[in-house]
């Protein structure tokens, strides 16, 4: 059996991206128009690793990012943070307390007592408790009087802050500053919201007056100075828009009223922490806590700090005290273990005492002694009676009721203890950023044979990636070996950020000789800056990451060491700097045991921090399909295509400051044009194509409640496929079949009612499992022919049985063979057995076939719009957005995005670049029967050389289901890489075929090539005309060819017909690479230009280059036809005041510096030119630089000599030209 899931994963893709793309993005009515804009679509974006394809995250759950109402930006991240806030957003697999349960735990707060109270110890209001059940509210009880924290993973922390109910309430309370952006309470941090549910509850203590004026929008006065903001008593708002408004006024504090008794600190306590090691042995199911204070709230301290230090080896420097304060902590314990419970203070006795008493709320009424007084004088305790069943007969108070008046002595009163912890705090240096990258599209591997990077930071402190020792004979290019790279973990967060701190934990164990320490701490990291072309498919290609990245060393001289020491705990500080990747080994410096598998150092957690927005964040939209209300399944067999137009956008940058009125940390935002430490890059990427993803799978058990999958490769599968195909086959065989054959004759010779349709040929034309049974008259063979005419009788295969009755067994198993040439196929075998496993095959569609990414978009002429550079017209299109930022305080925030579509002006235009033979030049342009001969793809053209180029632009006719397109185009721009001539037009006919099974327009090949005009110059280079006089008119710049045909190109074209426009024309190449790009519009629809399309596509039989881009020779010397005057008079008489340096830069295809600069005859630097551009680095090209005679202090230097000194950086070395120049007046 064969299980295809192709339907149901076509199905499930298909709904997935119905609901990707409208909770991604959304069309305008018109169907025209792609709009971003809302919080919920930016959520439904893809956070994608740009370095490597298959790793990507969903954007929502990363954790990178805050989302609002006003866009999407990075999320900061602080430098110090209380861990207990956030903990319900971890989870672990818990096999400590859940041993082979499979058990996630989510961090919680617990108690052993009144647990449903707990998590009001970790919500952050003062003003909410625990408590302890009054059912144990006795000393019986008092051992539940327990809360645990569990913070869902390990954290690294400095100090524990256990807060219980304040002595005193009331005072000034801050008012709560409200982010701009913020429009409802989930757009706010935890800290926040817990702040604004902490003041709603309070209430102002007096009048609260306006200090200020406060105006709207149009200048009306809402709030005038003197109103009142809040009445005595009334209680302080709890909505944002009220806190707004008090933060509009510049109120800050409030002063509030008291609270009621808010209860009592315990009156002995103490703490203790768990790192999440195992208490005992491995067999152990409990954790390993170990206490780090007690104290006693008996007096006036509620607020106690618990400093934390390494609960395992950390003194590296041997100087008998841990290297650094702090330790892992995952769980914190607070047991109270001592109260005074009903009897907390005495309140006094007799009338006086119950007083007090009554005073009391009831919850603070405690212990009523009840006393008799002795003949004596003296007063004596009354206890209740008790028979001897344990019942009680009378209790204290009735027995006091029962006494004589003068025998009842006073009555002695007692307040209530009130235990509660109103906070328990885990204090640490902020998020831990390395915390599971897979979160936010990060990965690890490790080559050496464990497999398990990722449990070194995974949040759980007995996980681990073993390290084998590592030696530097394990390096990628050692002795000449590429690839012998052993014991390395290489780590990818993701995302870049900014680090300043480093931690690693190890487990104490006895699995190594160790005891689970490290040799040597290696560790690297780096921003990503790559010094070698990577290809990164997978995590299992982060073995080029070794070679192919700039490291860093991120590790002191005093953890390369650590076979003295031993430590099982190590932190490494160092300037704040941007990290993205890590390469770490377990080094041992001795060498002794580098390869060892025997000797692991325990990786157990890898811990970084620091603070800041991410320093770059990149994340994409779902493949979008380009056609209103198309699904990707429909997609796959539509033809339609749209042009993509133009993308626009909104941002802003947001900075991160400190209020200076609050002390609060407040962003405020600001255009990107302030801040151009920031970068906001914006590039799209198109595809006509989908495919099809093949993962093979054996299942066991099906059917069972034990069924498993196991991923398999595809001979594997196959070979299963083949067993099921054997066994179908068996099954399908008759218990026992027969049949009777005859001698061959013009009747039916085998009985299946058919006649001659099995001649003598040696094949089984009837499938019917036997050979040349039923030929025509006088034929001999078949099985008749060893067996004789008769009846023949088969069983179904039985082992060491004669099936077939030929006194032979087993000797023709099922293979479609007749091994035995009895003419007979698979008639004796063995039987078959029913295979254990099932294959299964998953066929999940994919996009393929993306466009390079295009690069960032510009705004153009002020405005945040740019034309799409992407191919098109297209079926799928993808948006990626990176932020990047050199300031940890700043970072930029997208707003919305627009994506213009258009319908096709042509449903597929192909361009093709070629160079003039000799053959070419000479035949007359009015000859319309070119040949082959006239055309070469342009190799090896010489750069400065004017060389005859020809452009050809295949075009189909416009998108039939666009009528606002039926005009096609009558326009051709062709962008060049230097001024161009043109020499010539001819118009022409083209037929295409597709390859078979392809419906790809880059499958399309031209086959005919016709001409029926041609354009020769009647006017210079701008005026054209055929031998009827129509006109094209042609305008050339110094960097495009811009051609106007008097009628449309393309318009009502035969289907399978495309127009063919060739342009002849002479100009320079001076780099390899460099692209003729060709773009057609209608000049009358004032449509957009839409993209001819060149590499790898067909415009013409003529030429096979199937490229827009020249190849250039190698030249000698690439700064050339330098032009620098000799003499010039900058004496402000208006002639020759200016020296303009002009040079020529080859094959150059990356931005590079350069500098013309100006020295006197001493050496000495005297000015630096201006470049003309603007710039100061330049690819291939013409270059210019100015210089108005002045010295770099702006006085015009005296007549003389002096040197023009002209300087381009390049990878290899630095170029140079020199000149003089004389100064004169």
């Amino acid at each position: 059996m064969q299980r295809f899931l192709y339907s149901l994963a076509i199905l499930g893709a298909v709904a997935g991206n119905a609901h990707a793309q409208s909770a991604a993005f959304q069309f305008n009515g018109a169907g025209d128009q792609i709009d971003i804009d809302r919080e919920s679509q930016w959520r439904n974006w893809d956070y994608q690793n740009n370095l490597v394809r298959d790793v990507s995250s969903p954007m929502d759950s990363t954790g990178l990012f805050d989302f609002t109402f006003l866009g999407v930006k990075p999320k900061f991240f602080p430098a110090i943070q209380n861990y207990v806030l956030d903990r319900a957003g971890f989870s672990y697999l818990d096999d400590v307390r859940f041993r082979g349960l499979n058990t996630t735990v989510t961090g919680q707060l617990k108690a052993l007592s009144n647990d449903a109270a707990a998590p009001r110890a970790g919500d952050g209001d003062l003003t909410t408790y625990w408590e302890p059940a009054a059912a144990d509210f006795s000393a019986d009880g008092l051992r539940n009087w327990q809360v645990e924290v569990n913070l869902g993973r390990v954290v690294f922390a400095d100090s524990i802050v256990v807060q219980f109910p304040p002595l005193e309430s009331g005072g000034n309370e801050a008012v709560p500053v409200i982010p701009a952006d913020a429009d409802a309470l989930s757009d706010l941090s935890a800290e926040l919201q817990v702040a604004i549910a902490a003041i709603s509850r309070r209430a102002s203590l007096g009048t609260v007056l306006a200090p200020v004026d406060l105006l709207a929008d149009d200048g009306t006065v809402t709030v005038a100075v003197g109103d009142t903001v809040l009445r005595e008593g009334q209680g302080l708002p709890g909505t944002l828009s009220d806190i707004r408004r008090l933060n509009d006024l510049g109120i800050a504090f409030v002063e509030v009223e008291g609270v009621d008794d808010l209860g009592d600190g315990p009156k002995l306590f103490a703490v203790e922490v768990s790192m999440g090691k195992q208490a005992g042995d491995t067999s152990s199911k409990n954790y390993r806590f170990d206490v780090i204070g007690r104290g006693s709230a008996s007096g006036v301290q509620r607020r106690f700090v618990f400093p934390l230090e390494p609960l395992d080896t950390a003194d590296a420097n041997l100087d008998g005290t841990p290297d650094f304060p702090g330790t892992f902590v995952h769980f914190v314990r607070i047991t109270i273990f001592d109260s005074d419970f009903d009897a907390k203070q005495l309140l006094g006795e007799g009338e006086a005492g119950a007083v007090a008493y009554e005073a009391l709320p009831e919850e603070r009424r405690g212990l009523r002694v009840f006393q008799r007084l002795t003949a004596g004088g003296f007063v004596k305790r009354i206890s209740p009676i008790i028979d001897d069943a344990g019942d009680t007969l009378l209790t204290a108070e009735q027995a006091y009721d029962t006494l004589a008046e003068s025998e009842q002595g006073p009555i002695r009163y007692f307040g209530r203890e009130l235990p509660r912890i109103s906070e328990i705090e885990v204090w640490g240096p902020g998020p831990n950023l390395a915390y599971r990258p897979a979160r936010h599209g990060g990965a690890g591997y490790e080559d050496g044979g464990n497999g398990t990077p990722l449990q070194a930071v995974d949040g759980v402190y007995l996980t681990r990636w073993y390290g084998n020792a590592w030696d530097l004979k394990y390096s990628s290019g050692y002795a000449g070996h590429d690839q012998l790279v052993c014991c390395t973990m290489w780590l990818d967060l993701g995302a870049t950020f900014w680090i300043d701190r480093v931690l690693l934990g190890m487990v104490t164990t006895r699995e190594t000789s160790t005891e689970g320490s490290i040799f040597g701490w290696h560790l690297q990291g780096s921003d990503g800056t790559v010094l070698r072309a990577l290809d990164l498919q997978t995590a299992e290609d982060f073995i080029q990451l070794e070679n192919g990245l700039a490291w860093s060393d991120l590790i002191s001289e005093i953890y390369k060491d650590n076979n003295t020491p031993k430590v099982r705990m190590m932190q490494e500080r160092f300037d704040l700097r941007k990290l993205r990747f890590f390469q770490q080994r377990n080094d041992d410096p001795t060498g002794a045991r580098s390869g060892a598998y025997s000797a692991p150092g325990h990786f157990n957690e890898l811990q970084m921090f620091g603070h800041g927005y991410p320093a770059e964040v990149s994340f994409s939209s779902p493949a979008i399909v380009l056609l209103p209300g198309v699904s990707e399944a429909e997609a796959i067999n539509v033809r339609q295509r749209r042009v993509l137009s133009e993308i626009h956008w909104e941002a802003e940058a947001i900075v991160r400051e400190v209020d200076p009125l609050t002390g609060q940390s407040v962003e405020r935002a600001e255009t990107l044009s302030e801040h151009p430490e920031v970068e906001l890059l914006i590039q799209t990427r198109s595809s006509d194509t989908i495919d099809s993803l093949f993962t093979y799978y054996n299942k066991t058990g099906v059917g069972t409640a034990s069924e498993k999958s196991f991923e398999v490769d595809l001979v594997e599968y196959s070979a299963l496929v083949d067993l099921w195909t054997l066994y179908n086959a068996y099954q399908a065989l008759e218990e026992t079949e027969t049949f009777t054959l005859r001698a061959h004759s013009a009747g039916d010779d085998d009985g299946d009612q058919r006649i001659n349709e099995d001649p003598i040929d040696g094949i089984d034309n009837d499938n019917d499992r036997r050979i040349d049974e039923d030929g025509v008259a006088g034929d001999v063979g078949g099985p008749q022919a060893l067996r004789g005419p008769g009846v023949v009788t088969i069983t179904k295969h039985q082992r060491k049985v004669d099936d077939d009755g030929d006194g032979a067994e087993d000797e023709d198993p099922i293979d479609g063979i007749d091994n035995d040439g009895d003419s007979l196929i698979d008639e004796d075998g063995k039987r078959v057995a029913k295979p254990r496993q099932e294959p299964e095959l998953l066929i999940t569609p994919f996009f393929a076939g993306w466009s390079a990414w295009s690069e960032p978009y510009k705004p153009t002429r002020g405005q945040n719009r740019a034309a799409i550079t992407s191919p098109s017209p297209r079926k799928f299109l993808q948006v990626r957005v990176t932020i990047l930022s050199e300031d940890p305080d700043v970072t930029a925030r997208i707003q919305s995005l627009s994506i213009d579509l258009a319908p096709p002006i042509s449903t597929d235009l192909a361009g093709e670049l070629a160079l003039l033979t000799d053959a070419g030049v000479g035949r007359p342009l009015t000859d319309l029967l070119p040949t082959r001969l006239d055309y070469d793809p342009p190799l090896n053209v010489e750069p400065l050389r004017q060389s005859p180029y020809v452009f050809f632009v295949r075009a189909a006719g416009p998108d039939p289901n666009a009528p606002e397109a039926a005009a096609g185009f009558d326009e051709i721009l062709l962008l060049t890489p230097s001024q161009a001539r043109p020499t010539g037009i001819r118009i022409g006919r083209v037929t295409v075929e597709e390859l078979t099974g392809s419906s790809s327009v880059s499958e399309r090949r031209a086959v005919t090539t016709t001409f029926d005009r041609a354009y020769m110059p009647v006017a210079g280079d701008s005026l054209f005309a055929d031998s009827d006089g129509n006109q094209v008119a042609v305008r050339s710049t110094r960097d495009s060819l811009q051609v106007l045909f008097p009628q449309s190109v393309n318009a009502g074209l035969a289907e399978g017909e495309n127009a063919l426009v060739e342009i002849q024309f002479q100009t320079q190449t001076l780099k390899a690479g460099s692209e003729f790009l060709a773009l057609v519009r209608s000049s009358r629809a004032s449509s957009v230009f839409q993209r001819v399309e060149s590499e790898g596509r067909d415009a013409t039989e003529l030429v096979d280059s199937g490229t827009a881009r020249p190849t250039v020779l190698q030249v000698d010397s690439i700064i050339d036809e330098v032009n620098i005057p000799t003499v010039f008079s900058p004496n402000g008489d208006g002639v020759n005041d200016r020296l303009d340096i002009e040079f020529t830069i080859l094959t150059i295809r990356d931005d590079r510096p350069v500098e013309v600069a100006i020295y006197d005859l001493s050496g000495r630097r005297v000015a630096s030119a201006t470049p003309t551009s603007g710039l100061e680095s330049s690819q291939s090209g013409t270059i210019g630089f100015t210089w108005d005679g002045r010295s770099g202090s702006g006085d015009v230097v005296p007549p003389g000599i002096y040197i023009a000194r002209v300087k381009l950086e390049t990878d290899s070395e630095d170029l140079e030209f020199m000149q003089v120049v004389n100064v004169v007046y």
